[in-house]
């Protein structure tokens, strides 16, 4: 308002000196034209230089500007012009104009609010949000992937769920994980204990330690609590806390597993349980039937039996095989055991075509057992065994077990063994017999005294060709008490008070021995034979009323032991011992003798008499035989009442009484042919009867001879 006073007072100033000019007559020539220039701030600012100027006509005033005040922004001047520095030129008339200011409308500050997630997590909201200054953020959540756990924030706030209120700055923050971790706990319940780390502190994801079960004696482990059935286990991929307890139960109805105190059984599934304790003792204390069950055997070559078993005068019914495994039987293999006092009644036994080649092992067929290496004491059998098919060799077939190593004693055998459709249709190098015995298949060293086997072997259609493949009937082996028996690695073995009645039929030319049907007496060994004796009929192609072949390069002593029973044969037959070499010195048989009646005739036509027929051996060779003799009637086309050929032997002390009925004059009264024997205190009183179709002719005491001895015979 003061400025605007003074202006006011020079313009009239000015006003009344041009007038009194005037008045007076008086003219202002050049003078000069001022103009004035005013800026005038208006409300909410200021004028920045000098607001009041005075120019001449045509002069440029001085810059000045309009400067707002704090919380003010400059609009425009009067005049319209927005720039708020100004400088007006070249003026030429006087200017008046005010700077124009308004209240600043200053927009809300914004601040950004970022939350992020480490490893092991995520955000669950908002996870960038815009806040005005002074406002609240929206919640969020740190959430932690599975196996996580939400630790904090990075500015340390723990609770997981945030909301940031008032914000007044940028916040930037970090949600912080870390892996689960986990408690593996293992308890073990009753009847055993565990072995490994029982308490685990595991991150997620990791795996445990292995832990393992272990059953005390008597106890089997049953599952962990968590249905899992391995006894070791090793928790892997850990997501939560594992607490489980091994579960156990008690195998048996008592005892400890030990001779003084075996294991009980008194059911099948405890005689099952004997797997999980091969080397301990047990006890049977009740009969067992097992009717409607296909028993598989308890042991194999992988966990065999190494325990005793106490039979306890108890029976097993009923068992039945039926198994495509090697050693059918009820125990399977055997090794280094001791059984004894047992009885198994209708015992059925079926085989399979059972691959040897591929298995590269061979096929062991029993009731007790198919393999046996032990102990065997008052066990008695009774049953069946059927073989329909086989195809590969390495197989033994025996009443008792298919093949024994060890001791039987008091063993009784009363079992039928049906055999059919034999050959060996598949090279597998083995090149053995198929062997079948009425009490041991295979006999490796055994030692057996007063046994006694009885019952039926019967072999049939094992004898045609076909595509090439065949079988000869001389690949299959029949023995009454054992098919194939010898010794070995200096294992001696002994056969003592022991008795077969066996009927053996066979349809061709298979081998059979009423005692044994192949006896073989390795090198620095011995066998010793004595009081055993042979009953059952024989009907095959090939028979030995005792043995039927085999060779001694060992010690061998048969003595005081007899054959009674008519022998049927299609070839050749001896009366005790059909072929047989061994060293003089070494071989001996003595106080023997055969009763046996022999017949002989074609395979399929009985009314044609074939073959060799003698009373006492056919061939022998390396032996000494004392005191023995042969006392059955024959009926044979050719042959000799004592044997037919002698070789490298000593004969002392023997004869033969018999009845001789002959197609063919070659027959000698006591031996046919001798070559390098001795005989000494030697007589026959065989009577020889011709057939009505043949020419009597003169009676032949010893066919043929060569480089032999004959002292004092009559």
């Amino acid at each position: 308002m003061e400025r605007l006073r003074n202006f006011l007072i020079i313009i009239v100033v000015g006003s009344i000196f041009s007038s009194i000019a005037l008045l007076c007559g008086c003219s202002i020539k050049n003078q000069p034209i001022y103009y004035d220039l005013v800026y005038i701030a208006g409300e909410g600012g200021y004028i920045d230089g000098q607001a009041e100027q005075q120019l001449e006509s045509g002069k440029d005033g001085l810059t000045v500007v309009a400067v707002p005040y704090d919380g003010y922004e400059f609009v425009q001047w009067s005049d319209g012009r927005t720039e708020a520095a100004r400088q007006d030129k070249n003026v030429t008339a006087d200017i008046s104009v005010t700077a124009e200011f308004k209240l600043k409308i200053n927009p809300p500050k914004i601040y950004t609010v970022i939350y992020q997630a480490n490893e092991g997590g995520t955000i669950s909201g908002a996870a960038e949000q815009s806040v005005q200054d002074g406002e609240n953020g929206t919640e969020v959540v740190a959430v932690p992937n599975e196996g996580y756990k939400f630790v904090k924030w990075s500015d340390n706030i723990t609770e997981a769920t945030r909301q940031d209120r008032n914000v007044t700055k940028d916040i930037v923050v970090k949600a912080i994980f870390e892996k689960q971790t986990y408690t593996l706990t293992y308890v073990a319940s009753n009847g055993g204990y565990l072995v490994g780390n029982l308490s685990q502190t595991v991150t997620y994801g990791e795996s445990g330690t292995k832990v393992t079960a272990v059953p005390n004696d008597g106890y089997r482990f049953v599952k962990w609590s968590d249905d899992k059935v391995e006894d070791t286990r090793c928790d892997t991929e850990i997501n939560s806390s594992v607490s489980v307890t091994a579960e156990f139960e008690f195998l048996f109805a008592g005892g400890e597993g030990t001779q003084l105190n075996p294991y009980e059984i008194e059911n099948y599934t405890q005689l099952l349980n004997m797997r999980y304790y091969p080397d301990k003792c047990y006890k049977l204390t009740c009969d067992l039937d097992l009717s409607g069950i296909n028993h598989e055997p308890i042991f194999d070559a992988n966990e065999f039996f190494e325990g005793m078993f106490f039979g306890n005068s108890k029976t097993v019914n009923n068992l039945t095989v039926a198994t495509e495994s090697n050693f059918p039987s009820l125990f399977g293999m055997v090794s280094g055991g001791f059984i004894s006092d047992l009885t198994l009644e209708n015992v059925s036994i079926t085989t399979t075509d059972y691959n040897t080649q591929d298995e590269r092992t061979q096929y062991y067929v029993g009731t007790l057992a198919g393999y046996y290496a032990g102990r065997i004491d008052n066990v008695r059998v009774s049953g069946n065994i059927v073989v329909d098919g086989l195809s590969y060799d390495g197989v033994a077939v025996g009443g008792l077990v298919g093949r024994a190593i060890g001791t039987e004693r008091d063993c009784n055998a009363d079992v039928k063994i049906d055999v059919k459709n034999v050959f060996r249709e598949h090279n597998t190098g083995m090149n053995l017999p198929f062997v079948f015995g009425g009490m041991l298949g295979v006999g490796d060293s055994v030692k057996i005294s007063n046994c006694h086997s009885q019952g039926e072997i019967n072999v049939k259609e094992c004898y045609y060709f076909e595509d090439d493949k065949y079988n000869t009937p001389t690949e299959i082996y029949i023995g009454g008490l054992i098919g194939y028996c010898f010794t070995y690695s200096n294992g001696d073995a002994e056969i003592a008070d022991s008795i077969t009645n066996i009927t053996i039929k066979g349809d061709n030319h298979y081998n059979a021995g009423g005692f044994i049907g192949y006896l073989e007496v390795n090198q620095d060994t011995a066998m010793r034979i004595t009081g055993c004796y042979v009953l059952g009929d024989i009907t095959t192609g090939v028979v030995g009323g005792f043995i039927c072949n085999g060779y001694a390069y060992g010690e061998l002593l048969i003595e005081s032991s007899y054959t009674d029973c008519d022998i049927t044969g299609y070839s050749q037959v001896g009366g005790f011992i059909k072929s047989y070499t061994g060293s003089t010195d070494k071989c001996i048989v003595s106080n023997c003798y055969t009763l046996s009646n022999i017949k002989m005739h074609d395979v399929f036509d009985s009314k044609k008499i074939v073959g060799y027929g003698c009373g006492f051996g056919y061939q022998l060779s390396d032996m000494e035989i004392i005191n023995c003799y042969a006392l059955g009637n024959i009926n044979s086309y050719r042959g000799g009442g004592f044997a037919w050929s002698l070789s490298q032997c000593k004969l002392e002390r023997c004869y033969s009484d018999s009845n001789i009925t002959v197609v063919l004059s070659a027959y000698s009264v006591f031996i046919y042919s001798l070559s390098y024997t001795e005989i000494k205190n030697c007589y026959s009183k065989d009577i020889i009867n011709y057939d009505s179709n043949l020419e009597p002719s003169t009676v032949v005491l010893i066919k043929k001879l060569s480089d032999s001895q004959i002292n004092n015979f009559y």
